[in-house]
């Protein structure tokens, strides 16, 4: 079930702008619910949903077996270097 949720802390940077963003949801919930009462709960409810599509969107991580930019070197020799050639 847990499978399209990425990490959002892969490093420091990432943990920053995780710590900032946050900082402002929660700034956003209670300054509308400063407003009115009602306002912060459909401010709750929107950033809510905001923040799981987010988190569920964007780009999967690459497959680590498909590393598309490995070098390939031309001169290797196939096979094992061990055993006579057929």
């Amino acid at each position: 079930m847990m499978e399209g949720v990425r990490n959002p802390l892969q490093d420091e940077e990432a943990a920053f702008r995780f710590l900032l963003g946050t900082i402002a949801y929660f700034a956003v919930i209670v300054l509308a619910s400063w407003v009115a009462t009602w306002l912060g709960l459909v401010a709750f409810g929107a950033l809510s949903l905001g923040v799981i599509a987010l988190l569920r969107g964007g780009k999967k991580p690459p497959d680590p077996g498909l590393d598309a930019d490995r070098a390939t070197v031309e001169d290797t020799p196939r096979g094992d270097p061990e055993l006579p050639p057929t």
